[in-house]
């Protein structure tokens, strides 16, 4: 995608986390992989709850949809594999081109990053908003607990 075209999307969106009412349940993890797989399983979550159940006490990490994308830049695939929505300005990996070389997971500047590598396929993958979900991301419709929200910010 073109420069140009990233500072005309009119939003970027990411998912936002509460921490103050979420419960770790790991109903999100759980539809998120079941959405995008059809298997369940933390390690093929696009999101992921981390914490302490003694104290109960979690963060919800997914990718967050920056506007300049460092894994973007670091991918040899541009266009291909790490993609840009033109529309919505959504990032989101097409698996068929991705070489699984990793190069994304390391530019995250996030810790943990927000790109993981597929534990069968080793391709990698993460957090594109449930894109082509009519309904918008299923983490979000299956929070008993309204612990994640979608936030808009509008780019300068």
């Amino acid at each position: 995608m073109a420069e140009n075209s990233m500072e005309n999307s009119m939003a970027l969106r990411k998912i936002s986390h509460n921490p103050d009412v979420c419960t770790g349940c790991g109903m999100c993890e759980l539809m998120c992989s079941l959405f995008h797989d059809g298997e369940q399983g933390q390690s093929l979550s696009r999101g992921e709850i981390v914490g302490d159940r003694v104290t109960a006490d979690f963060t919800f990490y997914a990718c967050r949809q920056c506007g300049q994308p460092k894994c973007y830049e670091a991918c040899s695939m541009q266009d291909k594999a790490l993609c840009i929505d033109n529309l919505t300005g959504v990032k989101f990996i097409v698996a068929d081109e991705c070489d699984g070389c990793g190069d994304c997971v390391k530019a995250c500047p996030f810790d943990p990053p927000r790109i993981k590598i597929h534990p069968k396929t080793l391709i990698a993958f993460k957090c594109d908003l449930c894109r082509d979900r009519e309904g918008g991301p299923i983490c979000l419709e299956y929070c008993d607990f309204d612990a994640l929200s979608l936030e808009t910010k509008e780019v300068n």
